[in-house]
C-alpha cells in the first residue's frame, strides 16, 4: 500500500473507511460484486486475493488519486479510500458511498449465473497466499512493513528508490572522506566543491558536469533528510503516473534547469542539494493538475494542497536564508515540462511526436546551458585569471632580488632591474588595473583588489628606487628603502 510511506498523523487525515456487513452473502460473493462495481465505476483493479482487493480510482494514468481497499474478515468487509491530499474535499467519502451503492444495486440486479461468472473471473485473478499484502501473516505483507523496502526498486517505484539511495550513499562517502565529524552537520565549502557542488567560477570554466552532480551533494544531514522526505512524498505518487523513464528524465532536466538558474543568480555561492529537482517534480505535478487527467473535485483540492506546500517552502527558504534561485528555476521548468509530459501521455498524438517531446525535454537544459554559458558573467573567474597573471609577473620581478650574483655585481644588478625588475612590476600593475573593469565583483574581494593594486605599486616604486640609486640618477637613503620595505611587509601581512 503506497500510503504506508506517509507519517501516521498525515495518514490519519487522508484515510476514510467504513465497515459493511455481508448479511446473507458469502465473502466471495461480496468480493465478486465489489469487483464488478469497481470496474463499472471506471476504477483499475490493482490486486485481488482471498482477503480482499485493491483498486485505483478513475485516473487514466496509473492514479495519483485514491486507492480503494476492501478487506474481508469474519465481521464483514472494511472499505477504505486513501486520499492524496490534506484537503480531499470529501472525495474519499464519496468514493466509499459510490462503491457501497453500486454493490447494493448489483446484489439486486445480478442473476445467479452472472454472479457465478464473476466469481470465476475473480478466482482467475487472485494472487497466491504468500503474495497477499492484505493478509498480515503473508510474506509479502511482512516485507512491505519493513522501512528499508522503500530503498529497493520495485515495479511501481523503480527510479525513486535509486535516487534516494544514491543521495544517501554519496553523503555518507563525503562525510567519511572529509575526515571531519562536522561534515555530517555542516560541510565546508571546499568539501562540497570536491564532491560536485555547483560553483560558478569552476562550472563556467569547463566543469559543466557540476550542473548534474550538485543534485546529489547535500549541505548536512538535516538538508539531506528534508530533501529525501520531500522527494519521497512527491515521487511515490508521481512515478506511477509518469513511468520510470519519464520520471527519471524529468527529474534530471528540471534539476539541471535549477542549477542553471542558481549559476546565473549567484556569483560566490556553492549550490548543492536535490531541492531544485524536487521543486521541479512539484512543478510537473502542479501542471498536471491543470489538465483534464484528473477529476475536477480532486483537482481543485489537490491544487490547494500543492500550492500551499510550494508557497510555504519558498517563504521558509527566504526566512531561513536559503537561496531560492534553484527552487524557482526547478519549479518553473517543471511546470512547463509537466505540460509537455501531458502531451506525451495522451493517446491523441503519434509515437513520433511522443519521441520528439521526450527528446525535447532531455536536450532542452543542455541547449540552454550552451546558450547561457557565454552570456553569464563570471567575476570570480575573471578576478582569478588576472591575479594569476599578476603572480607570474611578480615571480619574475622578485627573482631579481633573489639573484646573488646580480646583488654582488652592481652592473648585473642594474641590468636585471632594467630588463626584468621594473618592466615586470609595470606589467603587474597594468594587469591589476583590469580588475577595475570587472562587473559585479563580490564585495568580499574588493579589499583584496585594492590591497593587491597598492602592493604592486609599492613593488614598482621599490624597483625604480633601486634602479635610480644604482645608476646614480637619484640617491636614496637607507631610511627610504627601509620605509618602503616596511610598507610592503605590512601589506603582505594583511594579505595573509
Amino acid at each position: 500500500m503506497k500510503y504506508s510511506y506517509l507519517p501516521p498523523q498525515i495518514e490519519t487525515m487522508l484515510i476514510r473507511k467504513k465497515q459493511v456487513p455481508l448479511e446473507d452473502q458469502t465473502s466471495e460473493e461480496f468480493l465478486a460484486r465489489a469487483y464488478k462495481a469497481c470496474v463499472e465505476l471506471g476504477w483499475k483493479i490493482k490486486f485481488i486475493s482471498d482477503t480482499g482487493l485493491v483498486a485505483l480510482t478513475d485516473w487514466s494514468l496509473g492514479s495519483w488519486g485514491q486507492t480503494i481497499t476492501i478487506s474481508l474478515d469474519q465481521q464483514g468487509a472494511t472499505i477504505k479510500s486513501d486520499g492524496t491530499s490534506l484537503f480531499d474535499g470529501g472525495t474519499n467519502r464519496q468514493n466509499i458511498a459510490d462503491l457501497i451503492e453500486r454493490i447494493g444495486e448489483l446484489k439486486v440486479q445480478m442473476s445467479s449465473e452472472e454472479l457465478h461468472e464473476e466469481i470465476r473471473k475473480l478466482r482467475e485473478q487472485k494472487v497466491l497466499p504468500e503474495e497477499d499484502t492484505l493478509n498480515p501473516e503473508s510474506t509479502a505483507s511482512k516485507e512491505q512493513k519493513k522501512w528499508w523496502t522503500l530503498l529497493i526498486p520495485s515495479k511501481m517505484h523503480f527510479v525513486l528508490p535509486i535516487l534516494i539511495d544514491v543521495n544517501i550513499i554519496l553523503f555518507v562517502l563525503m562525510c567519511i572522506s572529509s575526515g571531519s565529524f562536522g561534515t555530517v552537520f555542516l560541510p565546508e565549502s571546499d568539501v562540497l566543491v570536491q564532491w560536485g557542488g555547483n560553483y560558478k567560477p569552476l562550472t563556467l570554466e569547463g566543469e559543466w558536469w557540476r550542473l548534474f552532480t550538485c543534485m546529489f551533494t547535500h549541505i548536512g544531514i538535516i538538508h539531506l533528510v528534508m530533501n529525501m522526505y520531500a522527494l519521497l512524498y512527491v515521487g511515490v505518487f508521481l512515478e506511477p503516473i509518469l513511468g520510470k523513464w519519464r520520471f527519471a528524465i524529468a527529474y534530471v532536466s528540471t534539476g539541471i534547469f535549477a542549477s542553471l538558474t542558481s549559476l546565473w543568480w549567484h556569483d560566490n555561492t556553492v549550490s548543492a542539494g536535490a531541492s531544485g529537482a524536487i521543486f521541479g517534480m512539484y512543478g510537473i505535478f502542479l501542471a498536471l493538475l491543470f489538465t483534464n487527467l484528473i477529476e475536477k473535485a480532486t483537482r481543485n483540492s489537490m491544487l490547494t494542497s500543492i500550492s500551499i506546500f510550494i508557497g510555504y517552502n519558498l517563504l521558509f527558504g527566504l526566512k531561513a536564508g536559503v537561496y531560492n534561485a534553484a527552487h524557482i528555476g526547478g519549479l518553473l521548468s517543471g511546470f512547463v515540462i509537466g505540460f509537455l509530459l501531458y502531451v506525451d501521455m495522451t493517446k491523441l498524438v503519434s509515437k513520433a511526436l511522443k519521441a520528439l517531446v521526450m527528446l525535447l525535454i532531455f536536450v532542452s537544459p543542455i541547449i540552454t546551458a550552451f546558450v547561457m554559458f557565454p552570456k553569464i558573467e563570471n567575476p570570480i573567474a575573471d578576478y582569478t585569471k588576472i591575479v594569476t597573471k599578476f603572480q607570474e609577473y611578480e615571480t619574475k620581478g622578485l627573482d631579481v632580488y633573489n639573484n646573488n650574483d646580480a646583488n654582488v655585481d652592481h652592473v648585473k644588478y642594474l641590468m636585471a632591474l632594467l630588463d626584468h625588475g621594473v618592466p615586470n612590476w609595470q606589467r603587474g600593475m597594468d594587469e591589476l588595473k583590469k580588475l577595475d573593469s570587472i562587473n559585479n565583483l563580490p564585495k568580499e574581494l574588493v579589499p583584496y583588489k585594492q590591497t593587491l593594486q597598492e602592493y604592486s605599486k609599492l613593488r614598482y616604486n621599490q624597483a625604480v628606487m633601486y634602479k635610480e640609486h644604482i645608476s646614480g640618477e637619484r640617491i636614496s637613503t637607507d631610511s627610504a628603502f627601509s620605509k618602503i620595505q616596511e610598507e610592503i611587509d605590512a601589506i603582505l601581512e594583511r594579505i595573509k
